[in-house]
């Protein structure tokens, strides 16, 4: 399943639910909340002059192991070192760090999880089933039930 932000506002959940959410802040967007192999994070921020936030950033960590961070214009970090040459592959856990078109792919070795930005205004995520009633985030709960993608841990 896919779960995407588009705009930095509009929300499509693993499940099929759509929601828009403004906030300006880092926010999880998925996560294992179950056994927390990974965790996939956005920070929004507003655009001058106008009430429409967007995509700074995308943060991914991976349990025991790497913090990915992708920036605007394509940027990727991993464990605080720019990547300078696509793609990367991580030596720790296989993880893979490419390009796809006009997208950075980041591929999750241990995981399957798969990550993508335009570096501007489009986020995918696909989970694989395994994870299915095992997530929490914007993204929401991946168990079919799209009604309840919005509900919180309390």
């Amino acid at each position: 399943a896919t779960c995407q932000v588009v705009g930095g506002s509009h929300y499509a959940t693993l499940d099929g639910a759509g929601h828009h959410f403004r906030g300006q802040c880092e926010y999880t967007l998925v996560a294992d909340c179950v056994s927390e192999e990974f965790s996939v994070h956005v920070r929004n921020e507003r655009q001058s002059r106008t009430n429409v936030t967007w995509t700074l950033s995308v943060g991914i960590r991976i349990k025991g192991s790497s913090i990915i961070k992708l920036l605007r214009n394509k940027d990727a970090y991993v464990d605080g070192r720019q990547v300078m040459h696509f793609p990367y592959i991580s030596g720790v856990d296989g993880t893979r760090v490419s390009l796809q078109g006009s997208m950075v792919r980041v591929w999750l070795a241990n995981s399957g999880v798969v990550v993508r930005w335009d570096g501007y205004h489009l986020v995918e995520v696909t989970i694989p089933d395994e994870y299915k009633s095992k997530t929490c985030g914007l993204c929401g709960t991946y168990d079919g039930n799209y009604s309840n993608d919005l509900e919180g841990s309390d």
